[in-house]
């Protein structure tokens, strides 16, 4: 066995001031709300979701759409379309079900852009020093 530092353990490292300053977070911290805003709906979502993730998606400068569990081919092809779309890279899980080849609707012989900026084992790489953190996670399908 290889002992390695406990990846959960709490760290004494004060927060960096410029995190703490950016204009996102202050007005955060300086709210009740929460910082994560969940959406749901059972059909098209109106102006008051649409406008305000417009916003969000006009403004980051490098996002990332997680794809979780999805039921539908639907599902599945709205995600991968909108990670393409966006030009953001697409981490899977694997109950999204789509890390398999033609899952996002694509054709046989051809590649989907979503398919192509598709992160394989992602998991590697968050928190990693070497790899920028997103400005914006937008999250599609369940946990």
């Amino acid at each position: 066995n290889l002992q390695s530092r406990e990846p959960l353990a709490p760290s004494a490292a004060a927060w960096p001031a410029a995190l703490l300053e950016a204009p996102r977070v202050a007005s955060w911290l300086a709210s009740s709300s929460p910082f994560t805003v969940y959406s749901t709906a059972e059909g098209p979502p109106g102006e008051e979701v649409v406008a305000p993730l417009a916003a969000l998606l006009a403004g980051a400068r490098c996002g990332v759409v997680v794809a979780g569990a999805m039921r539908s081919d639907a599902g599945r092809r709205a995600a991968a379309a909108l990670a393409a779309r966006l030009g953001w890279p697409l981490l899977a899980d694997i109950n999204s079900g789509l890390r398999k080849p033609g899952a996002a609707g694509e054709s046989e012989g051809t590649t989907s852009a979503a398919a192509v900026r598709s992160v394989p084992l992602y998991d590697l790489l968050i928190g990693a020093e070497e790899v920028a953190p997103p400005d914006v996670v937008l999250m599609a399908g369940g946990r």
